[in-house]
């Protein structure tokens, strides 16, 4: 069989295959690093938005919020995070008007407004936790600035 110089079509179409296989892993690659970048970057914001919102209730009232508002039987009510609302900014303020303290958290009025969660409380550009979870919480053990018998303070 001559050698003629040409290259078989089908280990042509074997070496594009491979050369577009490898173009597509390092665009998936990048895409990766880049997305994470952004993910970083939303929740730094959304960290600095609720750092200076706790920043303002303090001003405010001379201590953090509690990490939980509770009922007589100790039932945790309502969180921190409603209590910032008005200084998250002009939206999050009309939720907080808009809440009904003298219900639960998941009563009927104050979960319809869960769809209205503020994105501060979302954990990254590109997911949701769901209209009632977030990723940002209080820890509330021995070592945290909301432990119990202490007014909490920045």
């Amino acid at each position: 069989m001559p050698i003629t110089g040409r290259l078989n079509p089908f280990l042509g179409a074997i070496y594009v295959c491979a050369a577009l296989c490898i173009v597509a892993a390092l665009f998936l690659f990048a895409c990766r690093e880049v997305w994470s970048s952004v993910d970083r970057s939303w929740t730094a914001r959304n960290l600095q938005a609720i750092h200076f919102a706790l920043s303002a209730y303090q001003n405010a009232y001379g201590e953090l919020p509690p990490a939980a508002i509770r009922s007589k039987e100790g039932k945790a009510m309502h969180s921190w995070r409603v209590l910032i609302l008005p200084y998250l900014g002009p939206d999050e303020a009309a939720i907080y008007r808009q809440y009904r303290f003298d219900e639960p958290w998941n009563g009927p009025n104050n979960l319809h407004l869960a769809s209205q969660m503020p994105e501060f409380y979302e954990p990254n550009a590109r997911t949701s936790q769901g209209e009632t979870e977030t990723t940002f919480v209080a820890i509330t053990d021995g070592s945290s600035v909301w432990r119990a018998g202490v007014v909490p303070r920045m």
